[in-house]
């Protein structure tokens, strides 16, 4: 973790408005999310902070929302299509300085993870001749996961050529020189945005991100109520029965709205004879759909506690759990 020190170890400092928020932001990761006018000040307001890693990825984020996605926004601008997430350059998930992100297409971001590089390598030959044509694979066909990149055009495969090869000119030299020697000579993981496929669940108009056994919510509204999650919140009675697995039922134990709206928080429980009789799950509204985001499952109530604070964004004072060391 960072020390309180290091916040202020910084050079420059600049401000952005992400998601209806206004953040001023340091070159050294830190961020400091502004009050609202005219409201209450909640908890992390108007305090410098390097956020906190979320359970469900490692990404430092404050009440829900990725610091990455924050100072890329502040540094490097606006997001410049939905085509486009944040690459971390040096591969650690926690480094958010500006100098360490980059905003990238979903291509890019392909191609620069050594290991699904490596399969469009195989599949193709070598990036070189992915870019040059990507709907001509010369070994099989590509698996579902790699069918949509048969469809990138030839303007959106130069587009991503010429700016990894210039990427590729400024970093480290490679051996032969090739574009595909420079991705693979990266080193460690990348950053993998976007984040992890949806999995339709059992319920309409509801989905699954995290959680891969598809489960049945029984309290989720129709999708048409002008207020979903407002509407999900109220049903969300504490003793419901909020979903329903293979493995059993979990109810509601605790339940929180984000102060934005934007974000449920539920504290699930799964009775006293499951291994882990505790779990956080993050619930959103995206593109008309509820999306469930399971945040992990824990052995003790302590342990959900502070992961349900942390997950809100909330300062925890309770000091360690059982769950931190398992």
């Amino acid at each position: 973790m960072y020390s309180v020190g290091d916040v202020e170890n910084f050079k420059s400092e600049a401000v952005c408005t992400y998601r209806g928020e206004s953040y001023r932001v340091r070159d050294n990761g830190a961020i400091f999310r502004c009050a609202r006018p005219k409201q209450r000040k909640r908890p992390l307001d108007e305090i410098w902070t390097f956020g906190t890693p979320s359970k469900s990825d490692g990404y430092m984020a404050i009440s829900g929302h990725k610091l990455h996605r924050i100072v890329a926004t502040a540094f490097h601008g606006e997001q410049p299509s939905k085509k486009h997430v944040v690459d971390h350059i040096d591969t650690n998930r926690r480094n958010n300085r500006p100098d360490n992100l980059r905003w990238v297409t979903r291509l890019e971001n392909i191609l620069l993870n050594p290991i699904t590089a490596k399969r469009v390598e195989y599949l193709y030959g070598s990036i070189e001749e992915f870019l040059a044509d990507p709907r001509s694979p010369k070994n099989g066909k590509p698996t579902a996961d790699f069918e949509w990149m048969r469809n990138v055009t030839p303007a959106e495969a130069e587009y991503s050529r010429e700016r990894m090869l210039a990427w590729a000119a400024s970093g480290r030299p490679s051996g032969s020189g090739t574009l595909g020697d420079w991705i693979f000579g990266r080193g460690d993981l990348p950053d993998e945005e976007p984040r992890p496929e949806l999995v339709a669940s059992k319920t309409l108009g509801a989905v699954q991100r995290n959680w891969q056994v598809p489960a049945e919510f029984p309290l989720c509204p129709d999708t048409r109520h002008a207020a979903p999650l407002a509407t999900y919140f109220a049903r969300l009675q504490k003793g419901a029965v909020a979903v329903i697995s293979p493995w059993g039922e979990t109810r509601v134990g605790e339940v929180a709205m984000s102060e934005e709206g934007t974000v449920l928080f539920l504290l699930g429980e799964h009775g006293k004879d499951a291994i882990k009789p505790w779990s956080i799950s993050q619930i959103t509204f995206e593109d008309g759909q509820f999306v469930h985001e399971s945040q992990g499952t824990f052995f003790m109530r302590d342990g959900a506690e502070k992961a349900f604070a942390l997950t809100q964004g909330l300062p925890w004072e309770g000091g360690d759990t059982f769950d931190d060391y398992c």
